[in-house]
């Protein structure tokens, strides 16, 4: 029985492990919806699910941004247990009314969250709290959605708890907020431009770019905590029956921050670390290791590296390129298969070839591929091609696709014209 009472009872560190796993999972889903949703209503909808059912919160919901002489908030969608709350609201973010001095009116005029950490207390609620309190909602936060630094909507979010937006929680659905801004701006651009499916990929790439590095950071530091705690428990005899759950809690933190800097590597604005440098030196530096995990999986590869002139490169960047490429290839092939490596010259244009003799892959899924969090893998991600897609961006490169029954072949093909220039100049 003791036992039993002792598992029931979750220390602080448990549970600091699992708000932080609810909190990644309702970033990276709302991630994964802005990124897919094409639709501005059904993106605002699934965005308050996504808070609710996976954040933990009692009521999500997101209001328009009116700009006529009163300046109404009028809710556009909604998720949780809501019971008439917001057809009772009278929402405004003018300043010369009491209605508008409270957290989504001053939200609005500063364009900065604000978190009414107890609503039972909280003297600029007034107006709202005896509904609130009705409904069970104890502390709330307002978060300003804005597009190129304009409000347009208002993301308002109820908890069960008093004092339930900390500083993490709070920076957790700024950033939610933030990249959901991005998502709108996004969707404005799509509906005004061309009906191009490069143009939408590259949307798609720029939009998810914007929000890796704030969500990054803030996903990294309380795992990067929590992680620390782990470790600690580790070392103490008190807790070395639990070794077992810790080291399991240590590799899924871990698997979670290789996730992250995988989406870290679609960041837009990245630093410029290119250099001239041999694209046949980079691949022949990785042959004995892509040729060991060939072994291990009872395939082959081979190369076939013409010559081939120099490029303007970041090396690393071409490394985790070509060993994604090469990843895929071995993983559509049975045992014994083989992946083919080539570089030639041509029209002007360096092509590295990625070819593998496995079964091709179906035209519903040859259309998704690049988009990211697509993937048809049960342990996947669906960054592994938008990463590849960002790094030919940023390399002023373009990735074609050839598929049929027999096989794939991806082809990344490289312009010298940069290096021409530098060249000359």
């Amino acid at each position: 029985m003791n036992n039993v009472m002792m598992l029931n009872k979750r220390t602080p560190i448990e549970d600091a492990v699992k708000r932080s796993n609810c909190d990644l999972k309702m970033l990276v889903q709302a991630l994964q919806a802005s990124v897919q949703k094409r639709d501005k209503a059904a993106l605002l909808q699934e965005i308050c699910r996504i808070i609710v059912e996976t954040g933990g919160y009692k009521l999500a919901w997101v209001g328009n941004v009116e700009t006529d002489r009163k300046k109404t908030v009028c809710p556009i969608a909604s998720w949780g247990e809501e019971e008439g709350y917001l057809a009772s609201m009278r929402v405004t973010w003018a300043d010369d009314t009491p209605n508008g001095y409270g957290p989504i009116g001053v939200a609005l005029r500063r364009r900065q969250a604000v978190i009414v950490r107890n609503i039972k207390q909280e003297c600029s609620y007034e107006p709202w709290r005896s509904g609130a309190i009705k409904r069970g909602f104890q502390s709330a936060i307002a978060l300003p959605i804005c597009i190129e630094e304009v409000p347009s909507a208002i993301l308002v979010v109820y908890a069960a708890q008093p004092e339930a937006f900390d500083q993490q929680a709070g920076n957790m659905l700024v950033s939610l907020a933030d990249n959901l801004g991005h998502a709108l701006l996004s969707l404005r651009c799509q509906a005004i431009s061309p009906n191009s499916k490069e143009f939408e990929r590259l949307a798609r790439l720029d939009l998810i770019g914007q929000m890796a590095a704030s969500v990054g950071h803030e996903v990294r530091n309380p795992m990067t905590t929590v992680r620390g705690f782990l470790q600690v428990l580790l070392a103490k005899e008190a807790t070395a029956s639990n070794k077992e759950f810790f080291h399991i809690m240590i590799d899924e933190l871990d698997r979670a921050n290789c996730i992250i800097s995988e989406f870290l590597s679609l960041a837009k604005d990245k630093p410029e670390k290119r250099m001239v440098k041999s694209l046949n030196g980079i691949l022949e530096a990785m042959y004995p290791l892509l040729n060991a995990e060939a072994i291990k999986n009872d395939q082959l590869i081979f190369y076939e590296l013409c010559n081939i002139p120099l490029l303007l490169l970041d090396e690393s960047e071409i490394r985790q390129l070509f060993l994604n490429l090469v990843k895929n290839a071995m993983e559509a092939m049975p045992k014994k298969g083989v992946v083919k490596i080539r570089t030639y010259f041509c029209n002007q244009s360096v092509i590295l070839e990625v070819a593998d003799n496995g079964v091709g892959i179906p035209k519903h899924v040859l259309n998704q591929l690049g988009t990211p969090f697509f993937t048809t893998k049960e342990s996947g991600t669906g960054l592994g091609l938008p990463v590849c897609y960002g790094i030919a961006f940023r390399h002023n490169a373009a990735i074609d696709i050839k598929t049929n029954e027999a096989g794939t072949t991806f082809q990344v093909k490289f312009s010298i014209k940069e290096v021409l220039e530098r060249t000359v100049s």
